[in-house]
């Protein structure tokens, strides 16, 4: 499975829940297979064939998802804060604009 970190976390931990065994594709393997033909194509189905490729060309070679919610709880903790950091920026530009506008000297 590819980003079983992001969006398939989910389906990866309910297949791990039953016993299944998750492979984890990372997404520059499939980006490689992606670029290795000679006319690029770019969509859902595509990309879900190259993630297929690789896993059945590197099987033996890709690590199992593991599913630490530790590491997946910062991650997300992480990426809030940079957001609220950016919106704040954005505010405070705003702000600026606004005070700049009202009084120009």
């Amino acid at each position: 499975m590819e980003n079983s970190y992001g969006y398939g976390r989910a389906l990866a931990a309910w297949l791990i829940e039953k016993n299944y065994i998750v492979k984890d594709v990372n997404p520059a393997l499939s980006y490689a297979y992606q670029k290795s033909v000679p006319q690029y194509k770019k969509n859902d189905s595509y990309d879900a064939q190259c993630v297929a490729r690789v896993a059945i060309n590197e099987l033996n070679k890709l690590p199992d998802a593991m599913l630490e919610d530790m590491y997946w709880t910062l991650s997300k903790l992480t990426n809030h804060r940079a957001n609220l950091k950016t919106h704040q920026i954005r505010l405070k530009n705003q702000l600026h604009e606004q005070v700049c506008v009202a009084y120009p000297s």
